[in-house]
């Protein structure tokens, strides 16, 4: 609200403030907890509704990134061909499969960078790194070879009963209220191809599927 002028307190709220950038939108999480607990998408929630009742405006974010946002999916490709080159393999990955637990992050935001891959659609959020929705501009060198290009073909979700999601999924709706205000939900993409009940089930599964054996 002070434009990042903590010294002196403004005349106005201006009418575009800092870049902000919102991670995570996850409105529940659990990791070992008996039961869904708020996440990070619920202080962005709390945050939004704060700064517009005291100052009038809606809160704009320069960009959206974390689950299910590509560039999340983009990262963990780029981290995944690191570690396969840092073992001795050194082909691109071309199949890559996500585990997660929440219908409306993991999976949703898997099935999106496949939709991604499959039409061959790679903007690797350059455009949230290019345009923060200021007149300032980061800058990113094109032509810089050591940049990751992504070369995967396709990449399959798991849905895993260890989490946030336990029941059943044909009567999982997405709650359009739950979603990031800045996002565009679509609801055919929260069905995960797979369902596991664990995360070694769901591991074991993609062994079988890639026929690789366990030395």
């Amino acid at each position: 609200m002070s434009n990042g002028m903590l010294d002196k307190k403004p005349s106005n709220f201006p009418e575009i403030n800092l870049p902000i950038l919102a991670c995570n939108s996850d409105m529940v999480w659990m990791a070992e907890a008996s039961m869904p607990r708020f996440g990070h998408g619920a202080f962005l929630h709390c945050l939004e509704q704060i700064y517009e009742k005291l100052s009038g405006k809606e809160l704009k974010y320069s960009a959206i990134v974390g689950k299910p946002s590509e560039i999340s999916y983009y990262y963990a490709e780029n981290v995944l061909n690191d570690h396969a080159a840092s073992i001795g393999y050194t082909n691109p990955i071309k199949r890559m499969y996500a585990i997660g637990d929440n219908l409306d992050t993991d999976i949703y935001g898997a099935n999106m960078y496949n939709q991604i891959l499959s039409s061959n659609n790679r903007s690797r959020e350059r455009r949230a790194l290019l345009n923060t929705g200021t007149e300032e501009r980061i800058e990113v060198d094109s032509e810089n070879e050591n940049e990751f290009v992504s070369q995967a073909e396709s990449i399959r979700s798991i849905l895993v009963r260890t989490g946030v999601f336990q029941g059943d999924i044909d009567k999982h709706c997405v709650d359009m209220a739950l979603a990031h205000k800045d996002m565009v939900i679509d609801p055919n993409l929260i069905k995960p191809h797979l369902i596991s009940d664990n995360c070694l089930e769901a591991v074991n599964t993609v062994f079988e599927i890639e026929n690789y054996k366990l030395k």
